[in-house]
Order: C-alpha cells, then sequence, then structure tokens
C-alpha cells in the first residue's frame, strides 16, 4: 500500500484485553494487535483497573497493529474508540486519573443503589434511562458512592470519564463521550441524548462532571501533536467516536434495520435488536441508543457468560491449557474437545451461569452461579458441555424478551470470542430452534467502529453503503433431536431461580 492517509485503525477496549485492528478504504482487515487488561479484585465485589496502565497498553497495540499491517503511523487517516461499558475514572482537570478505574463488574454501590431506588422507581428509570433497574453495578451509584466514601478524591475531580472518555482525552485532549456509551450510565436521558438532569438534581450531584456528549461516529478532533511528534502519525489524523462496544459490534455485523438479531459472547451475554422506536422496549428490557443514526438497540444482557468458562479454564483445566499452548492449540479448543465427548444435557448437569448477579429476566445483584445435578460419573467433560447449555439457555431466555419484530427473526448473527467455537454455535442453533450465522470478519466489533469512521472522514457515504462488506461464513442448522433434549433442559433451566433465589443468601 502506498504511503499516505490511506487506513484506518479501530481501537477496541474490552474488559479484559485491549485490541488494535487496522483497515484499509475498503474496509479489510489488514493488521491486528492485542494486550491485556489486567483486573484487580482486592476484596470480594470490588473490581478495579488501573487506567494509565490500559492506555499504555492501548498506545502500544495501535503501533503494533499499524508494525503489523506493513504500515507506518503516519499513514492513518482516522482512528475510531469504542470500549465496553460503564467503567469509570474520575480525573483532574488535566485529565490524571485520581484513582484506580471502578470496572463495570464492580458491585460496591450497594447502599448506593438502594438510595437511589428510594427516589425513583425501577420503571421510571427505565422510561428514562432505558435500563431495566437500579443495581450496585450502575454508574450513577457508583458516582454516589465516589462522592460520599471518597470526598478527598471527589473535591479534585474535574470530570468522571467513562473508559472511551479518558482514550479520547489521551490522544485528542478534549473532554467528551458518544452518546451511545453514556446510554449505559443512569444518568443520561435516552431521548434527550443528554444527562437525566432531574435525578442528578435530586441526588445533589449536578452535572458538571459529566464530559460533552457527541452522537457516534462524530469526529472528536485531531491527534494531539505530542503524540504526532513523538509516534510519527499524521497531524491530520482524525479521532472518532466508536460508541459502545456492543453498539459497534451490532454495526460491523450490519445489524442496522429491525428485525435483526445478534448475540455477543464474550466476557458478558448481550443480545442485541435493532428497533426504530424505544417505546415498543417493555419494562424490564434495556434499550439503548444505537450507533446507527436514529435507531435504538433493544438490549438484553447478563455480566457473566464466556467469563465462566474462562474461570473453569484458570480453575480447573490447567493441566489441558499447558498442554493445548505446547501443541500450538487453544486451551478453550481443548475444552470443546472434552465437552463434545459429551451426549446433549451433560448426563444431567445443569450450570445457573450467574456467577456475578442477574440482569435479565430480573434483576437480581445477588444472584450467583449454581451446578445441579453432579452425579459420580461427573467429569470434565461433563462440566466444560454444562458451561457451553447454560449459557446457551441463558441466550433463549434473552431473545424471548424481545419486541416481536425481533422475537420472530429467522436466525441470529452470533459474535464475541463464543463465535470461535463450532461445537458451541451447534448447541445454540439446536437450543434456539434457528440457524445460527457467523461472519467472515471475527472482529466485529472493531469493523463496525472503523465504518463509523469510514463515514466521519468520507470514505463512506453512510452505514448502510459500508455494510455491503459484511458477509456471511457459516451457518448452523438446529439438529432436531438436539433440539427436543435442549426443550426439556431449558425448562429444567428455567425453574433454577426461583428455587435458588429461595436460599438464604
Amino acid at each position: 500500500m502506498a504511503s499516505g492517509l490511506n487506513a484506518l485503525l479501530a481501537l477496541d477496549v474490552g474488559t479484559t484485553s485491549v485490541k488494535a485492528c487496522v483497515f484499509d478504504r475498503s474496509l479489510r482487515r489488514i493488521g491486528t494487535a492485542q494486550a491485556e487488561n489486567v483486573l484487580e479484585t482486592p476484596r470480594p465485589g470490588i473490581v478495579e483497573l488501573d487506567a494509565d496502565a490500559c492506555w499504555k497498553s492501548a498506545l502500544a497495540a495501535i503501533l503494533q497493529a499499524v508494525a503489523s499491517a506493513g504500515l507506518r503511523p503516519v499513514d492513518l487517516a482516522a482512528i475510531a474508540v469504542t470500549t465496553h461499558g460503564e467503567t469509570l475514572v474520575p480525573v483532574d482537570a488535566a485529565g490524571v486519573p485520581l484513582r484506580k478505574a471502578i470496572v463495570w463488574l464492580d458491585g460496591r454501590a450497594v447502599d448506593e443503589a438502594r438510595a437511589v431506588s428510594a427516589l425513583v422507581s425501577d420503571e421510571d428509570f427505565h422510561a428514562a434511562t432505558g435500563i431495566s433497574g437500579v443495581s450496585p453495578s450502575c454508574p450513577l451509584c457508583k458516582v454516589l458512592w465516589l462522592r460520599d466514601r471518597e470526598p478527598a478524591i471527589w473535591a479534585r475531580t474535574h470530570r468522571v470519564l467513562l473508559l472511551l472518555d479518558l482514550l479520547l482525552h489521551r490522544l485528542t485532549g478534549r473532554f467528551a463521550t458518544d452518546r451511545c456509551l453514556a446510554s449505559s450510565t443512569g444518568y443520561f436521558a435516552l431521548r434527550t441524548d443528554d444527562v437525566w438532569r432531574p435525578v442528578l438534581d435530586r441526588m445533589g450531584l449536578g452535572a458538571e462532571w459529566v464530559p460533552e456528549p457527541l452522537p457516534p461516529g462524530a469526529r472528536v478532533g485531531r491527534i494531539r501533536s505530542g503524540l504526532a511528534r513523538t509516534h510519527g502519525f499524521d497531524a491530520r489524523l482524525v479521532v472518532v467516536t466508536g460508541g459502545m462496544d456492543q453498539a459497534a459490534s451490532a454495526v460491523g455485523a450490519g445489524n442496522l434495520r429491525t428485525g435483526t438479531v445478534t448475540e455477543t459472547t464474550g466476557t458478558a451475554l448481550v443480545v442485541a435488536a435493532t428497533v426504530d422506536d424505544p417505546s415498543v422496549v417493555r419494562f424490564p428490557l434495556n434499550v439503548m441508543r444505537h450507533a446507527a443514526p436514529g435507531r435504538f438497540l433493544a438490549l438484553p444482557y447478563n455480566p457473566t457468560a464466556g467469563i465462566v468458562l474462562q474461570w473453569f479454564r484458570d480453575a480447573f483445566c490447567r493441566e489441558e491449557s499447558e498442554r493445548c499452548t505446547c501443541d500450538g492449540r487453544s486451551a478453550y479448543a481443548c475444552i470443546d474437545a472434552l465437552a463434545e465427548k459429551v451426549p446433549p444435557l451433560a448426563g444431567g448437569l445443569l450450570l445457573f451461569p450467574h456467577f456475578a448477579g442477574m440482569l435479565a429476566p430480573v434483576v437480581d445483584p445477588a444472584a450467583r452461579g449454581a451446578f445441579v445435578g453432579i452425579g459420580l460419573d461427573a467429569g470434565k467433560g461433563h462440566f466444560a458441555r454444562a458451561i457451553l447449555e447454560g449459557v446457551a439457555y441463558m441466550l433463549r431466555e434473552q431473545i424471548d424478551l424481545l419486541p416481536e419484530s425481533g422475537s420472530r427473526t429467522a436466525g441470529i448473527i452470533s459474535l464475541g470470542g463464543g463465535a470461535r467455537s463450532p461445537l458451541w454455535l451447534g448447541i445454540k442453533a439446536s437450543v434456539l430452534d434457528r440457524p445460527v450465522r457467523v461472519l467472515e470478519e471475527s472482529e466485529s466489533t472493531a469493523l463496525g467502529a472503523a465504518m463509523l469512521a469510514s463515514v466521519a472522514i468520507g470514505w463512506h457515504g453512510s452505514l448502510e453503503e459500508a455494510s455491503v462488506e459484511v458477509r456471511v461464513a457459516r451457518r448452523f442448522d438446529p439438529e432436531p433431536a438436539e433440539t427436543a433434549a435442549y426443550a426439556e433442559g431449558f425448562a429444567r433451566y428455567k425453574a433454577l431461580h426461583p428455587l435458588l433465589s429461595a436460599l438464604p443468601r
């Protein structure tokens, strides 16, 4: 590729990793690099992240991805930033973090959630913000926690930034947020695209700490001159808002119109259905701003899905992981091989996969995971299969919550790390009794952010025009015999929450 402004870079910051992907003018991925985010869990319920370390990982990933594409930083025309939602950090007037970032999985703000719930009902909270209810994971509650529990830090706080906001500031020097991402905070009004001032006033918070809200795909500014000089970026390089990762992923999957449904099995399990009118999304189903202009996403999700498989790998499959590493294979491929030897229903072993609270179909922050039906014949393969099946049942339960237009969809587009497992995709198809499709471009979140950047700088006229580059790689159809078995398994699964929630906690 000739030198010049001929490439886009999408920075995709997940919960446990930072990924940078380089795309050419036809939105073909030509370079990728990845680094880890190290989560800190000093106490039960506390999950934090070093925001400065995250920025350093992001910058390193950007430079490595450019090099892997055979390019130089000066060749980039734009960088689009997309991140997971709800992780926040207070910063001073220079944008310097005043403490560790509080990760979305963190559940410290229990008392603050009760205080907000006493002022506004879950139904009214949903009507204003699109969020199904107040929980300790809600950023609004964590901002209250910061104000009341760390007053010395709060006194120095100039802005409370989401992780995307922090990266935008590091790249451009501008304090800004993305309206799509902000709609997950609890302090942003869905219909007005602005802070929800009535609730902030009632909580005595004001709104001066919220950065300027911009639409997804907005040009935040040009890259900082110091970064350009130090690392060789062109001074004309534009930084673009890339939306919340789930919305960017929907864009990258071509999920731009009513009736399209995607599911992402990553750390969390997130279902996304495009709707034109948020009023069709009934309480308690979450709804947020789409990254596509004028549209919304019905977004049922639960916080633990793929992370349960990661927990199983780290806690119980060290031997398999080491063997796979030596053979040059993924540890998850080895776990799949164990699960594949076990027939459907895992010998009666059933997983309730809500390891860090439940958000759909009901909000239950105290919910915890459980394996039920363990027999003396149960081995690692049974537990591995039960995890794959339990997450598939959770997926079916979330899809059943969708508005009528979405629930009639003929098939589901599967995204995220879970889409790399043919076994898991087949299980999902049979549990859902619907086709499941996977795309040629596995990095759909990065592709969606790149599409937003391409439109922002005029390489494509619209997201619809850019979406012609989205192609299906494979389709998984339900197996009738397995579908019948999984209907029985799903009935057992749905009975678990009432039984488990009745136990003393």
